[in-house]
């Protein structure tokens, strides 16, 4: 018999992603693992379900991106900084940005599920190769230019 997943760790888990458990229902059977309902992710949340199938549970942690004994309870999930809603205003940013900046970190931390912190690093990097992709497509005009 599998060792039933605890309720609490796949509500956070959700919560976390921002999904409903429509959603979540979705994206198991988008990955094609296996079909599973919005009621019996409710009874599982919800502690009234005990056993599950180890379909279910792989599907579960696949999805997740876990090993299934973080579903359960053998495994500590890992520990993310957690990324303050967009809205709140809770985070600031080292240097001024303006609007159309802060929603672009936004988006992409939406999109991607990279921490701000982690974009304001790779800062740097990212003007580099923009710079670097102007200044050739300068060179290669003023190359049609000369004769």
């Amino acid at each position: 018999m599998n060792k039933p997943i605890i309720g609490k760790v796949l509500r956070q888990m959700r919560k976390d992603r921002r999904w409903t458990l429509k959603k979540l229902a979705t994206h198991c059977q988008t990955a094609g693992q296996c079909k599973i309902t919005i009621d019996s992710l409710s009874r599982i949340e919800n502690g009234k379900q005990s056993g599950n199938r180890a379909s279910t549970l792989e599907a579960l942690a696949k999805v997740f991106g876990v090993e299934p004994g973080v579903l359960t309870g053998d495994k500590p999930a890992a520990k993310e900084q957690p990324d303050p809603q967009p809205d709140t205003g809770q985070y600031q940013l080292p240097v001024r940005v303006d609007g159309a900046v802060r929603n672009a970190f936004s988006l992409v931390v939406l999109r991607y599920r990279i921490p701000r912190t982690r974009i304001i690093e790779l800062a740097p990097f990212l003007f580099v190769l923009a710079a670097e992709r102007s200044l050739e497509r300068r060179r290669a005009r003023l190359r049609a230019f000369s004769p």
